[in-house]
């Protein structure tokens, strides 16, 4: 039976290829055996998927504190397998506590930290494995533990400053359909027998919302036998390659919006890059590793264009000159750090100012936000309730001329 592999030797090189082996456990055995320090097993097929990146099962939180305290104990001089013990003791996520105990017992088998995480990849990434066999391979791994919590704390960070954007506009947008419903459902039935009662002229309109109506009250049970084929389709065409381009093309081509998705996906790719580079992981393999961990098929695409130029030869900046998914900061930083050397120094101060950058931009957009959809809400509640009242109007206004 044939199994692929990647991992890293004792120097930090990266190692990958398919082998001869009788079992996974067999083929782990002799990758360890030859001084590979494995990160993933996986049965060669003879086919290949592209594959979507997924974030961690876990709440981003609990790892990147993992993550920290661990590289706090180590640096104290605690053994590894203690430190992780200690962390299973203090974590409340169960389900992390389970990985945790697992992770505790490989260790005390004898199993590298960077292998033992590479059977939990839901919670542990490739970008987060990567650099645990670097720091195991040059002994400093309490300092890249610090990084990758360091990692991990920078996207939990823009993580909320999105929600933090988008749940108070979501919580208007809620209230509001649900006003909208209640006068349809509820209000409306009611002005439509007075209004059958006093045999008065319906404007347009009124005639439009009184069919709504109707068509809520007499087909409401439509809507939830609509949602649930909605939403396996809208899951299915989510997961196929070709639509989820065609949805970021179109976001990234969006006028503001798309600016804003460029500048985060930027900041993202530059912050793991840098760590990644700083970390001393040869440029091709930090070049392969964003890549797979880029959730974005337009970046990780970019990044594989990066990572061939390379591999011939030529600098990044070639392939970056011609893009415009990138910030013109990036840009400018990897063809300053390709002159001096400094390519991840660089890249860091960079996403250092596009997250500060970016923060401040989604802070702006959700204060112009607020007051547009309150603008717009009530324009449509008082549409509706104007509709409700015109007859009234009109009966009171013939009323008076007679």
């Amino acid at each position: 039976m044939k199994w692929r592999y990647v991992g890293y030797d004792t120097t930090g090189a990266a190692k990958r290829g398919v082998m001869e082996a009788a079992s996974e456990e067999a083929a782990r055995n002799k990758l360890r055996q030859g001084g590979v320090i494995v990160l993933e097993v996986t049965e060669d097929s003879g086919k290949t998927r592209e594959k979507r990146p997924r974030g961690p099962k876990g709440q981003l939180g609990e790892i990147s504190q993992f993550m920290r305290h661990l590289s706090v104990l180590i640096a104290s001089g605690t053994p590894l397998a203690e430190g992780v013990e200690a962390m299973e003791s203090q974590t409340r996520d169960e389900k992390f506590k389970a990985v945790l105990h697992k992770l505790r017992g490989e260790i005390e088998s004898g199993m590298p930290l960077s292998e033992a995480m590479a059977a939990h990849p839901g919670y542990f990434d490739d970008v987060c494995r990567a650099m645990v066999a670097a720091g195991e391979s040059s002994g400093k791994l309490g300092d890249m533990l610090e990084r990758v919590a360091s990692l991990m704390r920078q996207k939990l960070a823009m993580r909320r400053a999105i929600v933090g954007a988008m749940i108070y506009p979501a919580i208007l947008i809620g209230i509001g359909f649900i006003v909208v419903l209640v006068m349809l459902v509820m209000v409306f039935p009611r002005f439509e027998e007075m209004f059958d009662s006093l045999e008065t002229p319906i404007p347009p309109s009124t005639q439009m919302f009184l069919w709504l109506s109707t068509m809520l009250r007499q087909w409401w049970w439509t809507l939830p036998a609509g949602v649930v084929p909605g939403f396996f389709l809208l899951r299915f065409v989510s997961q196929q390659p070709a639509a989820v381009r065609a949805m970021e093309r179109a976001l990234f081509s969006a006028p503001k919006i798309g600016e804003i998705a460029r500048s985060i996906a930027s900041a993202r790719m530059a912050r793991m890059v840098s760590l990644l580079l700083e970390s001393h992981l040869p440029l091709l393999d930090v070049l392969s590793l964003c890549a797979g961990s880029m959730r974005s098929p337009e970046y990780a695409g970019l990044l594989r264009q990066a990572h061939d130029a390379v591999e011939i030869g030529q600098p990044m900046s070639t392939v970056f000159e011609d893009t415009d998914l990138l910030h013109g900061l990036v840009r400018e930083g990897v063809r300053t750090g390709e002159r001096t050397g400094r390519i991840g120094m660089m890249l860091g101060n960079v996403a250092d100012f596009l997250e500060e950058e970016n923060e401040a931009t989604l802070k702006a957009l959700s204060a112009i936000i607020e007051p547009l959809l309150l603008v717009t809400l009530g324009l449509v509640v008082g549409g509706i309730a104007t509709s409700m009242f015109l007859p009234l109007f009109d009966l009171t206004a013939s009323a008076g001329g007679q």
